[in-house]
């Protein structure tokens, strides 16, 4: 008698068919992007088997959320229907799962979601602003003259625009008090004999009252001018040369005058 043994590998009748999953007896529609999110998530085990146990009552008859009990999640994943509550608190708390009522469902909102594809999210985020910025900045720089951007034949071609002190510039453009002798000019003296105006009596009163006025002007020969106009604009009669002229009082004859009756 031999000692060797034999062993059937194939359990299987002759007849009896092989189970083959096929989509024909039911698939769940998932988006690829959602999928892979749930991949990167950094999940437990015990919170990837009741994330997918959702999805598998949910996604699965085409519904967005439902009502799962944690019996039939315990049917799904194996875990004590205990531990199912707990994870799917957890999950609800990561934003991975939303409740409404008693109905649960996954949240495709993924960028809300607590987990590493946030950090993911955002640090792929940070990336792209980065780049954009580049893109963007280096025709800006290409524009800008710099000793990289000089050629020989562009050298003398660049116009040197002179750059005033901002000191300096604040200077010329403020308002003054009138200057410490500050006089008539030949300029004057022609437009006020062109205007017919006294000169003198005008200067004499656009002094008293720009001082008095604390008056400041960042032109004060223009600001005289201005005045010599408006005298007679505002109702001073020309002159003539020879009323200009100063009156001699000694040779004018005033008569002779008679005696009052109380001093005789």
């Amino acid at each position: 008698m031999s000692n060797i043994a034999y062993v059937n590998f194939c359990p299987h009748t002759k007849g009896e068919e092989r189970h083959v999953v096929d989509t024909d007896n039911g698939y769940t529609r998932l988006a690829n992007e959602l999928l892979e999110a749930i991949l990167r998530a950094g999940l437990t085990q015990n919170q990837l088997l009741i994330a997918l146990a959702v999805i598998r009552k949910t996604y699965g008859f085409n519904k967005k959320r439902d009502w799962v009990s944690n019996a039939q999640l315990s049917a799904l994943t194996g875990l004590p229907e205990t531990r199912c509550s707990t994870v799917k608190n957890e999950l609800i708390k990561l934003g991975i799962l939303i409740s409404a009522g008693r109905s649960v469902g996954i949240n495709k909102a993924i960028l809300s979601w607590k987990t590493k594809v946030n950090t993911i999210s955002k640090t792929l985020t940070v990336s792209v602003k980065k780049t954009f910025k580049e893109t963007v900045n280096r025709p800006l720089q290409n524009l800008l003259t710099t000793k990289d951007t000089i050629t020989k034949d562009k050298k003398d071609n660049i116009k040197i625009v002179p750059i005033i002190p901002k000191s300096v510039a604040q200077k010329i453009n403020k308002a003054t008090q009138q200057p410490s002798g500050f006089t008539p000019s030949e300029k004057h003296t022609s437009l006020a004999n062109e205007l017919g105006v006294n000169l003198l009596s005008e200067f004499a009163v656009f002094v008293d009252y720009h001082a008095s006025k604390g008056s400041k002007f960042k032109n004060w020969d223009a600001a005289l001018n201005t005045w010599l106009r408006n005298a007679v604009k505002f109702g001073i009669k020309p002159q003539s040369a020879s009323h200009r002229m100063t009156e001699n009082f000694n040779e004018k004859h005033y008569g002779v005058s008679d005696i009052p009756v109380w001093m005789e």
